[in-house]
């Protein structure tokens, strides 16, 4: 049984996509000052952008799998270092014209999560 997404057969591109995450993750994590109020939404809009950069990488690699591969040229390690190269900037700037939309589902999740709710013992009477 295959999994549903297969780790990157080059040692490289686990070290790219490990900071990749290790990237967004930071950005969350960084704490708000108060001396900038607006900073807290441009950290989650970026993160929000890194995830979905992170997706369409993988779902390019994914359908790049599904194409049956011939043999009449031979391949080699430099093509699919190249490939994945192109796989990596082509998901950074459909992520960046935010075509797909996911960044945004992403960016209210992240909002929500990130916004403190009032409990009933805050409210003032």
């Amino acid at each position: 049984m295959t999994p549903l997404i297969s780790s990157p057969a080059i040692p490289w591109q686990t070290v790219i996509l490990t900071n990749r995450i290790k990237n967004a993750d930071h950005i969350l994590e960084q704490p708000n000052k108060d001396k900038f109020p607006g900073k807290k939404e441009e950290q989650l809009k970026k993160a929000s952008l890194e995830l979905e950069s992170l997706f369409i990488y993988y779902l390019l690699k994914q359908m790049r799998a599904t194409v049956p591969k011939s043999g009449f040229i031979p391949k080699g390690k430099v093509e699919e270092i190249y490939t994945s190269l192109i796989d990596f900037r082509l998901a950074e700037q459909l992520a960046l014209e935010r075509s797909i939309g996911i960044s945004r589902l992403i960016y209210g999740s992240l909002q929500r999560i990130s916004k403190p709710e009032k409990s009933v013992f805050s409210l003032k009477f």
